[in-house]
């Protein structure tokens, strides 16, 4: 059975009881006409996780695959992705969706699938994804109104953000092929993205068919958000490795690795993680790292970021002439 799988489902989760079973229902009832695996990795969760995954695994082992952690991984530096679930993937492709987020359409696998194996040049596919925060839809991220392929300069200049990481699927004779510099980003959804891009297209369907919860207790962001030292962190590291990035690829898409960095910089100064001279200096126009238009509408960002900051009471005034015309 295993040798006929063509799809790996790869899932990490930590401390996600109150999350865990949405992400493993939306797997579990996907309709396809091919065999696929749930890949699932507790990283030594401290709460009931383990638990349910094992609720789950005696009622469907053979599709749930587990790895139950003692010690956590993630604290140590390890890429769990690679070193735990990409390694030992039976598919030809692989689906990520973290144990915080869920899968809400039972054709979502088909259609991505489909599509990958009739285009041998598409490296990756994605969707649009709802943004779930307090228990209500807030927004999604439907960037057209019809599939189309993304082009590199969209992917990078976007940022990680720009395709869900629950609505990734990927080859994974690709993503194996990844470099040891982009594996050691600490965000790991962002290369891959760049990495798929470089290596064939990447294919957007303007379907809903997961859902990302935003901003929840436990998550990545809200962990951040509150963490200078980590911030600073991992602004560094990806400084680092997109300027490999640039590097690696003859400064072809510098332009938009440096908007990236920008944009990066400008958020960490409106969290009062970096100040405003620092924050400046992302964006000036040595080596022609921006165009005019971006370095100008990044320069506008970074004042209208400072006026809020400082003069919150200035915003609202501006904001009632405009509504008001006057």
């Amino acid at each position: 059975m295993e040798s006929k799988v063509l799809v790996s489902i790869c899932c990490i989760a930590y401390n996600h009881e109150q999350y865990i079973r949405d992400a493993l229902d939306g797997f579990l009832k996907q309709k396809t006409d091919f065999t696929y695996e749930i890949l699932i990795h507790d990283d030594a969760s401290t709460d009931h996780t383990a638990d349910i995954i094992r609720e789950y695994e005696k009622k469907y082992p053979e599709i749930i695959k587990p790895i139950y952690q003692v010690e956590n991984q993630y604290s140590k530096g390890v890429n769990i992705l690679y070193d735990f679930e990409y390694t030992r993937a039976k598919g030809k492709y692989i689906a990520i969706c973290e144990g915080d987020d869920y899968w809400t359409d039972e054709n979502k696998l088909s259609k991505q699938i489909s599509y990958m194996e009739k285009h041998p040049e598409c490296s990756c596919t994605f969707h649009a994804t709802n943004y779930l925060s307090k228990g209500k839809i807030i927004r999604n991220d439907r960037h057209y109104e019809a599939a189309c392929d993304i082009p590199t300069e969209t992917i990078i200049k976007e940022g990680g953000g720009y395709c869900a990481t629950a609505s990734l699927c990927l080859r994974k004779e690709m993503v194996l092929r990844m470099p040891q510099y982009m594996r050691k980003a600490l965000i790991g959804d962002f290369p891959l993205q760049i990495w798929s891009a470089l290596n064939g297209t990447i294919h957007y369907f303007p379907d809903i068919m997961s859902v990302y919860r935003f901003f929840h207790s436990g998550s990545w962001r809200n962990t951040i958000s509150g963490n200078r030292e980590m911030q600073i962190r991992y602004l560094e590291n990806g400084k680092a490795w997109l300027t490999k990035v640039d590097e690696e690829t003859n400064h072809k898409y510098r332009k938009y690795i440096y908007y990236r960095l920008a944009i990066d910089a400008q958020n960490l100064y409106r969290w009062g993680v970096i100040d405003y001279e620092t924050a400046y200096g992302m964006i000036q126009d040595e080596n022609n790292k921006f165009d005019k238009k971006d370095r100008h509408s990044l320069k506008k960002g970074l004042r209208k970021a400072a006026l809020k900051k400082h003069f919150p009471w200035l915003v609202g005034v501006v904001k009632k002439l405009t509504k008001y015309g006057t």
